[in-house]
């Protein structure tokens, strides 16, 4: 039997998306069929949006699994725009994954033109980590809407944690005077059955939502309200570098090919590391005189940082490097967690060795700098001394050459882009 995945209804009432679909063929493993539909759920009425944009969140989160399981993809109706801009989509996840095929293809009925012209309205992602508060600092003068989706790092059933995570959205609007947030609300990681979906890319060495859905999965979201408020752009903030290349579902080849009718994806902050990042967000909240909360744990439930996962040690660190507190970012520390941080570091280090460019730029960068408080402190100062490679081979002479060049292109990059 041929593998298809078919839309076989759109319905678009008040708030909230349903898309019913039907799957033929062996791919049915990959969908959690307990859900009976795809959903989402917007806080302001979407009903004028047509069925062309409406099924966009979908199709955005069953993409990948139709390309790399070599299925057909059936609509009746979608965009044109965003139909076209599916070519350069798909050759950007089989330039980042060429150890995988991308053989599916996408078959539409009805191609829609739902061309407008924009406002001067942009829209940005938020989380509220330092990627997504880097991209909202950098366009401030734009005045954008905050797009923040429950069901993606917050459980739909962390109730608690959700009221953390929208409050925490709604102060950061009030404390920019920015426009209302725009909160959605979907099962787009529940509808899918994720666990069978990472032996479907078992070959790229990482998991599904990471490396094939995430990036796109959010941005599809948007469609509806991009069409309603007829946004210029909508900007999703870079979660990696030029020079630290991994395989992500968020990537510029990717999201900045996407075109929903006449709004513009942009993946921005692309030629900034986490450590330019951090400086950068610090000095704005000097410079304004604003307090904010930085919310990147995802270990944690309850939409708080635990401090004691590498990646909130990781922040941590990245603060005190350029001078800042870390307490004033929303981290509590206590001598237990401190006296923990280089044990779960260097575990860290050991097995999940894609996280040492960045600890690499943040040992770089305290060594050459000399606003690291925590110079004196037994608890921090490993950082001048720990062996990052430690649990690798050293590096070959040429692949330290390659790792300087490519710092010098990401600073020329920097350089022209602020030019720009």
């Amino acid at each position: 039997m041929e593998k298809k995945i078919i839309v076989d209804k759109v319905k678009v009432a008040s708030n909230r998306i349903e898309v019913y679909y039907s799957i033929q063929g062996e791919i049915d493993k990959y969908f959690n069929l307990d859900e009976k539909c795809f959903w989402a759920e917007y806080t302001e009425d979407i009903s004028s949006v047509p069925e062309s944009i409406a099924v966009i969140p979908f199709i955005c989160n069953v993409l990948p699994i139709a390309w790399l399981s070599d299925a057909e993809l059936i609509v009746n109706e979608l965009d044109e725009e965003f139909y076209h801009s599916l070519f350069e989509v798909k050759h950007g996840y089989m330039l980042l994954s060429r150890m995988l095929e991308f053989k599916g293809k996408v078959t539409v009925n009805h191609i829609i033109n739902n061309r407008y012209e924009t406002t001067k309205q942009s829209a940005v992602l938020f989380s509220g980590g330092v990627d997504a508060f880097t991209t909202l600092f950098r366009h401030l003068d734009e005045n954008p809407i905050m797009i923040t989706l429950r069901g993606s790092d917050v459980k739909l059933s962390d109730v608690e944690g959700w009221k953390v995570v929208s409050e925490h959205v709604e102060s950061t609007a009030k404390t920019f005077n920015l426009p209302q947030p725009e909160f959605v609300t979907s099962n787009f990681r529940i509808f899918i059955n994720e666990g069978e979906l990472g032996g479907l890319c078992a070959k790229s060495g990482d998991g599904w939502w990471h490396a094939y859905q995430h990036g796109i999965g959010i941005i599809g979201h948007t469609a509806p309200l991009a069409f309603i408020h007829k946004f210029n752009h909508v900007y999703i903030a870079s979660s990696y570098t030029c020079d630290f290349p991994v395989i992500c579902a968020s990537d510029p080849v990717i999201d900045s090919h996407i075109n929903i009718a006449d709004t513009e994806v942009k993946h921005d902050g692309y030629f900034m590391n986490r450590v330019d990042k951090v400086k950068f967000i610090v000095d704005t909240c000097e410079r304004m005189n604003k307090n904010i909360i930085l919310r990147v744990c995802w270990i944690s439930t309850g939409g708080h940082n635990c401090c004691n996962c590498e990646k909130c040690i990781r922040t941590i660190f990245n603060i005190l490097s350029v001078g800042g507190n870390p307490n004033q970012y929303g981290f509590i520390l206590d001598s237990s967690l401190e006296s923990q941080m280089l044990k779960v570091v260097s575990k860290c280090l050991a097995t999940v060795p894609f996280q040492r460019p960045q600890w690499h730029d943040i040992q770089d960068y305290i060594v050459s700098h000399d606003s690291f408080s925590k110079k004196n402190d037994p608890n921090y100062n490993w950082i001048y001394t720990i062996d990052i490679d430690k649990s690798c081979p050293k590096p070959s002479i040429l692949k330290r050459i390659i790792r300087k060049l490519k710092r010098i292109v990401r600073k020329i990059i920097k350089y022209w882009s602020k030019r720009t």
